[in-house]
């Protein structure tokens, strides 16, 4: 099961560094989500980032960056047909149709309440989120209330995505350990 991070929709301290030191321990995507961020503020992110971390960065605002640094690709959003490198999307509904989704994996967001995001809940509970995992063909990512204590509910999912459980901590690296060992 793979583990995917999202960064903190706000600028955090020391935020290129802790990026970095998070990747180095997942080596796999991380998503910067920043919604309220301009571009010269995302920009200046992806500048104090090492090749070896962009790489696995995925951008969710101002993809037009994507042409200027060598990021993994963008997360494409619910109004957009198609984007240059997308290789994300969000469902949100047990009853998407995944058939047409021309992505490497999709998240299913809320899992669970959201941890960042107030009153943001499931529409479904846990065991029709887990039935809809498994009858996919498209590798879904559960993401929304997860931490290393709720993912062993988890079921047919390709993997986790974590953002408030990781940004919510003192210890983020912590978090992400923790989760990993979890995770296998």
């Amino acid at each position: 099961m793979d583990l995917i991070l999202f960064s903190h929709h706000q600028p955090v301290r020391s935020e290129a560094n802790i990026i970095q030191s998070l990747v180095a321990l997942t080596q796999h995507s991380f998503h910067l989500y920043k919604p309220t961020a301009s571009k010269q503020d995302i920009a200046s992110i992806l500048n104090q980032l090492d090749e070896d971390t962009l790489k696995f960065v995925v951008l969710h605002h101002h993809k037009d960056l994507a042409n200027d640094y060598p990021v993994k690709g963008t997360h494409r959003q619910r109004h957009e047909l198609t984007y240059k490198r997308a290789i994300s999307c969000t469902l949100h509904e047990v009853t998407a149709d995944t058939s047409m989704l021309h992505v490497d994996y999709a998240f299913f967001s809320p899992v669970f309440p959201s941890i960042s995001k107030v009153n943001h809940k499931p529409h479904q509970d846990v065991s029709r989120i887990n039935a809809f995992a498994k009858e996919n063909t498209l590798p879904l990512i559960a993401l929304g209330g997860l931490t290393p204590n709720n993912i062993s509910l988890l079921e047919g999912f390709s993997g986790v995505a974590l953002k408030g459980a990781v940004w919510q901590s003192n210890l983020p690296e912590q978090v992400v350990k923790d989760t990993l060992s979890r995770i296998g």
